[in-house]
């Protein structure tokens, strides 16, 4: 292999990285950020009127002693929804996920221009630099969600005080 077969094939290399592996796990980023961000805002606005519903149909229904019964009864079942839409957003932490995908985006995005900025001609240890970093990023992501799993899960104390 001659002196110039070895950069041009990291700088092929390079490129193949760059399109294969961080423009794609970018777009995944940005789209599961996206994703999370749409159902928090979602199961927010759903809580809200559900909450909403419920205070309204309790005021109406103390207001009209004629339809007070049937009102209460959906008074409670409307606060009942709030309450299982709160629990829905609670087990599925859309605000940690989107976090989680913003960070992992964030770090890839500042990876990525750095090498835009270095150019195409990067040399064999840029290139492996830039991908020890660049799979440090999936690592640190991996890494983070075992961390969301542990923290949704933490066992609850079921013992029974026998003394």
């Amino acid at each position: 292999m001659t002196e110039q077969a070895a950069p041009d094939r990291a700088t092929q290399f390079a490129a193949l990285y760059a399109e294969a592996r961080i423009a794609d796990q970018l777009k995944f980023y940005t789209s599961h950020r996206e994703e999370s961000e749409k159902a928090r805002d979602q199961a927010i606005n759903a809580k809200w009127i559900l909450s909403t519903l419920a205070a309204m149909a309790g005021a109406v229904g103390a207001a009209l002693p004629d339809v007070r019964t049937p009102l209460a009864i959906a008074a409670a079942f409307l606060a009942a929804a709030a309450t299982a839409m709160a629990a829905y957003q609670s087990l599925y932490a859309f605000p940690r996920l989107a976090k989680l995908y913003q960070d992992a985006e964030l770090s890839l995005s500042a990876l990525d221009a750095a090498r835009k900025v270095m150019g195409p001609g990067l040399s064999q240890e840029q290139t492996r630099t830039l991908i020890e970093r660049t799979e440090r990023v999936f690592t640190q992501e991996n890494g983070q969600w075992g961390q969301l799993i542990r923290h949704s899960t933490k066992p609850a104390d079921h013992s029974v005080d026998q003394g």
